[in-house]
């Protein structure tokens, strides 16, 4: 029953590997729930432990050249306050390999350059 569910997803639906994945395990989370309460469903959730998740391709992570994360450190006018501040945070991104988001978190203004 759940490999036909399975089926209906992933060729059906088109719902992507991880969607997949996140039902199968709410299903088997509920039915081991039931099996707790109900013994006689014990054999139907052994059952749909032995159904494997589907498998994920990881995706590859797209790095930039060399010569383009120089050309980026080099972009902002040095000259002013705001293109030092600017280049400040593109280096701080760099080292520390965050997100821009993470990265509006830190107060800026208590940095020195």
């Amino acid at each position: 029953m759940l490999k036909d569910y399975v089926i209906w997803m992933f060729e059906i639906k088109k719902w992507t590997t991880k969607t997949c994945n996140l039902r199968i395990t709410a299903v088997k989370s509920f039915l081991e729930y039931c099996a707790d309460e109900d013994v006689t469903l014990v054999s139907v959730y052994n059952d749909v432990c032995s159904i494997r998740s589907l498998k994920e391709h990881k995706k590859t992570i797209k790095y930039m050249s060399t010569n383009a994360i120089q050309a980026l450190l080099k972009a902002p006018e040095t000259n002013t306050q705001k293109g030092k501040r600017n280049r400040m945070i593109l280096i701080f991104l760099y080292d520390t390999a965050r997100k821009g988001s993470r990265v509006c978190r830190y107060y800026f203004k208590r940095l020195t350059y």
